[in-house]
């Protein structure tokens, strides 16, 4: 394969941490920019090193990267959902496509369009921020995981494998158990730190958060998932602290969403669990209760811009 075979779609901070552990295994993909392309993107990593990214920039609209047979799609939930629908609307049909994305409903869609011998998801645990406008900052990471559906596979999940190895990465057989592991941590504190507006240690330095309402959500998610015939690989709750505890420092996308009055990916988290346990006959009352808090505070921020 050359480089023109894998395209990464959403140059934010995944995109661009994706970028440069391509570059890592001598792939230069090309980067789809939505308006204004950008030639230079850097990526700060520890010991204040500094790379410069390569790659071949497009423009989303000018679609010359339609033929890749590996179609990497790394923007926020709500994005993904409408590449999603124009992939299919321009009957476009990549060989694979991976996905990024925190929470539900985007791989599920994806399944639905492409089949699920098409889709592949990384759970992707590393912090990576934006600190300029072409500049972003790596601060760290643990195991990923790399998989399809359980019983589904595709040629090129070995290849896509080998070249993400740097993220410290696992194939797994059924990707499921590990987005909803993620997903319960993150119903936890993504919510709970942009309505607080704290840094992820709340979590755990609050007792109110730490044993109450952490516990509550985490039972939820693993309820829903277990109903649903998943089983999570490791403790959700446990997980969630310490996942707090390691990245105690970090500030949450979803703060970081609501501080800028961007919208959040609420939807696709919460939002997510309360819509699936809705599904099969199951309420989520917490998961529900930081779903409509949260969406307050998005239109709280929304109605201050438009009276401006």
């Amino acid at each position: 394969m050359n480089r023109r075979d894998i395209t990464i779609i959403g140059p934010g901070s995944v995109g661009s941490f994706l970028t440069y552990i391509l570059n890592r295994s001598d792939v230069e993909p090309v980067l789809v920019f939505r308006e204004v392309v950008s030639n230079e993107i850097y990526i700060d990593l520890r010991e204040e090193k500094t790379v410069k990214l390569r790659y071949r920039p497009s423009l989303y609209n000018n679609r010359d990267w339609v033929d890749s047979k590996i179609i990497i799609i790394t923007s926020k939930a709500y994005d993904a959902e409408k590449i999603l629908i124009d992939l299919r609307s321009l009957n476009i049909k990549p060989d694979l496509i991976l996905l990024v994305q925190n929470g539900l409903k985007i791989f599920e869609l994806a399944t639905e369009f492409f089949g699920p011998d098409k889709v592949a998801q990384i759970v992707l645990n590393h912090g990576i921020e934006r600190v300029d406008k072409n500049r972003f900052k790596w601060n760290g990471g643990g195991i990923s995981y790399l998989g399809m559906l359980k019983n589904y596979s595709n040629t090129l999940l070995g290849y896509i494998y080998d070249l993400f190895k740097d993220l410290g990465i696992i194939l797994v057989d059924d990707i499921q158990p590990y987005r909803w592991l993620k997903l319960a941590v993150n119903s936890v504190i993504n919510p709970m730190t942009a309505l607080l507006r704290e840094r992820n240690k709340v979590v755990v330095e609050n007792i109110y958060i730490r044993d109450y309402l952490a516990k509550r959500v985490c039972e939820e998610v693993k309820e829903v998932a277990e109903r649903l015939g998943i089983v999570l690989p490791k403790d959700p709750y446990e997980e969630t602290l310490r996942v707090a505890r390691e990245t105690g420092d970090n500030v949450s996308s979803m703060l970081k969403d609501l501080i800028n009055c961007r919208k959040t990916e609420i939807d696709y988290i919460n939002g997510a669990v309360v819509e699936f346990g809705r599904k099969i006959g199951l309420k989520t009352y917490v998961n529900e209760t930081l779903y409509y808090l949260v969406k307050s505070r998005e239109m709280m921020c929304h109605a201050r811009e438009n009276y401006s």
